[in-house]
C-alpha cells in the first residue's frame, strides 16, 4: 500500500508531463491520456478499504514526506479516480483535433495527481504543495481556451490565490501552536485568539477551494469561457471533493467543533448565504453553462450547512452530498457539452426558439432528467437522501435555518424547470438537423446518471459500505441513516416545494415562455434593482477590489514613472553635464591644476575650521 500511494501520484503526474511534449503520432495523446486515467482509477480502487502510512525524511531537516491512507482519504481518491476516468473518455472525444488537446490532457492528469497528493498528505506543508499545484492547473486549463479566457483565468488565480495565502498563514500558525505539521498529531481547541485565528485562516483556504460565497464569482465566468470538460472535471467535481475533505478534517480532526459552537454557526451562515445568493443568481441566467456554474456553488452551500451543524446526521449528509454532487453536477455539465456540440449554442433563448431537443437527443434528455432530479433531491435519486439528512440537521438547529435552506431548494427547482423547458421542450422545431450526441459523450453521461439512480435506489450501499468506515473515525453509526428518512414531514415539505415550483413554471410559461418566472423576478421592485447591480458585478469582491485598486495602481504607476524619469533622464543628464564640465576643466595645464588644488585645499580648510 505504501508503494501504491506513491505510484498513484507519480504515474499520473509523469503521464501528464509526457503529454506536454509535441506528439504527432495520431491518437497517441488520447491513448496515453485515457490509459493514465485508467491506471489512476485502478490504483485508487486498489487502495480503497486499506490503511497505510508512508513517512520518509526529506532534504529539508525536520520536514517529513508523510502520506496517510485511511477510510476517508481512500473514499475521496476512489471517487476522484472513477470520475476522472469517465471524464477522460468524454474529454478525449471532445478535444480531439484541437490544437490545445495535448496541454489540456497534460493539465488534466497533473490536476488529478495534485488532488490525489493533497488528499493523501498527512503533513500540512506537503498538502500545501499539492494544493498550490492545483491552482496552477486551474489557471492553465482556463487560459488554454483562448480569446479573453485568460482574464477569467487570472480572476480565478487571484481569488483562489488570496485564500491560499490565508491558508498558508494558517498552516504556519497551526504548526507553531501544535508543535507539529503532521495532521494526525494535531488536535487544537478553538478558544483563544491564536487558535481562533488559525482556524479562520485555514477555513478561508477551504472555502476558497470549494468556491463558497464570496469566493465563487470566477466559477460562472469559467463556465462560459473555459473548455467544458474543465468545468465537469474540477469546479463541479474533484475540486469540491478536495475542498470538502479538507474542511471535514479541519472541523472534526484538527479542531473539534461542537453543535451550537460559534465557528459551527459561522459555517452554517456561510452555507446559507451561499445557498440563497447563488440559487437566486442561477434563476435569471440566460446561458446554460453559466446557470450550471451558479447551481454548482449552490450545492456547496448545503454541504457547508451540513458540516456546520456538527451533528452526526449533518456530517454524514454533507459527505454523502459531496459524492452525490460530484456525480450529478459533472453529468449536467457533460449534457451541456453535448448540447453545445450538437445545437451549436447553450443560450437558453436560442435553444427555446429552435425547438425542443427531447425527441432529437433522447439519451441526452434522459441524462439531464436523472441528474436534474438528483439536483432537486427528488426520490429515488441519490441526492434525495443526502439532502434530507442535511435538512433534518438544519431543522435541529432551528426553523429559520431550515426555512432558508428550503428557500434555496425552491429557487433551484424553479431554475431547473426553466432550464429543462427551454432546452428540451422549446416552442417549435426549426432546427431538424440537430441529432443525438456521439457515443464518446453519451457513454460517460449515461453511466454517471445510472450511478446517481443506483445510489438512490440502493441507498444502504453507499451509506453503509462507503460512508460507514469514514463515519467510524468520528464514532458515528451510519446504520440509522441508511434507510428512508425518518421524518416524513420533511420529505413531504421538500417534494411539495418542488411540486409548487413545477406548477408555477408550467402556468407562467404558457403565456410568456420558459423564462417567464425569471423575467418576473427581474421586474419585481427592489429585487430587480439588486439583480441589475449583481449583473453589473457590483457585489463581486474581485471587481470591488479592482475598483479600489485601479486608482491606487494608477498613482503607483505615476510614482514608478517619476522614479524612472529621475534615474533614466535627470540622473543621466546631470552625470553627462558634470562629466563634460570636468572634462573641459582638464586642459593639460599644470598651472591650472595647481590653481584647482589650492582652491580645493582652501575650501577644505574652511569646512574643517567650522568644526574646530
Amino acid at each position: 500500500m505504501d508503494n501504491t500511494m506513491i505510484l498513484l501520484i507519480c504515474v499520473t503526474a509523469l503521464a501528464g508531463l509526457f503529454l506536454f511534449l509535441p506528439i504527432r503520432v495520431r491518437y497517441l495523446k488520447e491513448t496515453v491520456f485515457i490509459l493514465a486515467a485508467a491506471a489512476n482509477c485502478g490504483l485508487a480502487l486498489s487502495l480503497f478499504g486499506h490503511n497505510a502510512v508512508f513517512t520518509t525524511a526529506f532534504v529539508i531537516q525536520g520536514f517529513d514526506l508523510s502520506f496517510r491512507l485511511y477510510a476517508f482519504s481512500g473514499l475521496i481518491i476512489a471517487a476522484a479516480g472513477i470520475l476522472s476516468f469517465l471524464l477522460s473518455l468524454y474529454t478525449a472525444g471532445f478535444m480531439q483535433g484541437k490544437t490545445i488537446s495535448g496541454p489540456f490532457y497534460a493539465l488534466f492528469l497533473l490536476g488529478l495527481a495534485m488532488i490525489d497528493g493533497a488528499v493523501l498528505s498527512n503533513n500540512l506543508i506537503l498538502l500545501l504543495f499539492f494544493w498550490e499545484g492545483l491552482l496552477a492547473v486551474i489557471y492553465g486549463m482556463i487560459a488554454l481556451s483562448g480569446g479573453d479566457a485568460w482574464k477569467t483565468a487570472m480572476k480565478a488565480f487571484i481569488i483562489i490565490g488570496v485564500t491560499d495565502l490565508c491558508m498558508m498563514a494558517g498552516i504556519g500558525l497551526t504548526g507553531y501552536l501544535s508543535g507539529s505539521f503532521i495532521m494526525t498529531e494535531i488536535s487544537l481547541p478553538t478558544s483563544g485568539i491564536k487558535f481562533s485565528l488559525a482556524f479562520v485562516l485555514l477555513l478561508i483556504g477551504g472555502l476558497g477551494k470549494v468556491g463558497a460565497v464570496p469566493f465563487h464569482t470566477w466559477i460562472p465566468d469559467a463556465a462560459q469561457k473555459a473548455a467544458l470538460p474543465f468545468m465537469a472535471f474540477l469546479p463541479a467535481a474533484l475540486e469540491k471533493l478536495l475542498g470538502v475533505y479538507f474542511l471535514a478534517r479541519l472541523c472534526l480532526d484538527i479542531f473539534h467543533l461542537t453543535p451550537g459552537s460559534g465557528f459551527g454557526s459561522l459555517l452554517m451562515i456561510v452555507g446559507l448565504t451561499t445557498i440563497v445568493i447563488t440559487s437566486a443568481m442561477a434563476l435569471v441566467q440566460r446561458d446554460m453553462k453559466r446557470m450550471l456554474g451558479y447551481a454548482t456553488v449552490t450545492q456547496v452551500g448545503y454541504i457547508l450547512l451540513g458540516l456546520g451543524t456538527c451533528l452526526p446526521i449533518g456530517i454524514i449528509g454533507a459527505i454523502f452530498h459531496t459524492i452525490n454532487h460530484a456525480l450529478y453536477k459533472s453529468g449536467l455539465f457533460l449534457t451541456a457539452g453535448a448540447i453545445e456540440r450538437q445545437a451549436g449554442t447553450t443560450d437558453l433563448d436560442s435553444l427555446e426558439k429552435s425547438g425542443g431537443l427531447a425527441g432529437r437527443m433522447p439519451f441526452t434528455f434522459i441524462t439531464f432528467l436523472l441528474t436534474a432530479m438528483a439536483t432537486l433531491g427528488i426520490w429515488p435519486m441519490n441526492a434525495f437522501f443526502s439532502k434530507e439528512l442535511i435538512f433534518d440537521a438544519a431543522l435541529e438547529q432551528g426553523w429559520l435555518v431550515y426555512a432558508v435552506a428550503m428557500l434555496g431548494a425552491f429557487l433551484t427547482a424553479l431554475t431547473f424547470f426553466r432550464l429543462g423547458h427551454a432546452v428540451f421542450f422549446g416552442k417549435s422545431g426549426t432546427s431538424p438537423a440537430v441529432k443525438e450526441a456521439p457515443a464518446f459523450m453519451l457513454i460517460p453521461m449515461l453511466i454517471i446518471a445510472a450511478v446517481c439512480l443506483y445510489f438512490g435506489v440502493v441507498v444502504s450501499v453507499p451509506v453503509k459500505a462507503l460512508l460507514g468506515p469514514v463515519a467510524k473515525t468520528w464514532l458515528i453509526d451510519t446504520a440509522q441513516f441508511s434507510g428512508f428518512p425518518h421524518k416524513i414531514v420533511l420529505v413531504i415539505v421538500s417534494l411539495s416545494a418542488v411540486a409548487v415550483a413545477f406548477l408555477w413554471q408550467l402556468l407562467a410559461s404558457r403565456k410568456a415562455g420558459a423564462s417567464a418566472v425569471s423575467d418576473s423576478a427581474l421586474k419585481t421592485p427592489v429585487i430587480s434593482s439588486l439583480y441589475k447591480l449583481a449583473q453589473k458585478r457590483a457585489f463581486d469582491p474581485y471587481d470591488l477590489t479592482g475598483f479600489v485598486m485601479r486608482p491606487l495602481a494608477r498613482v503607483l504607476w505615476f510614482i514608478d514613472r517619476a522614479v524612472d524619469f529621475i534615474y533614466d533622464k535627470i540622473a543621466v543628464v546631470t552625470t553627462n553635464t558634470v562629466s563634460r564640465v570636468l572634462s573641459a576643466a582638464h586642459t593639460g595645464s599644470y598651472a591650472m591644476y595647481l590653481v584647482w588644488a589650492l582652491v580645493g585645499g582652501l575650501a577644505l580648510l574652511i569646512v574643517l575650521a567650522k568644526f574646530i
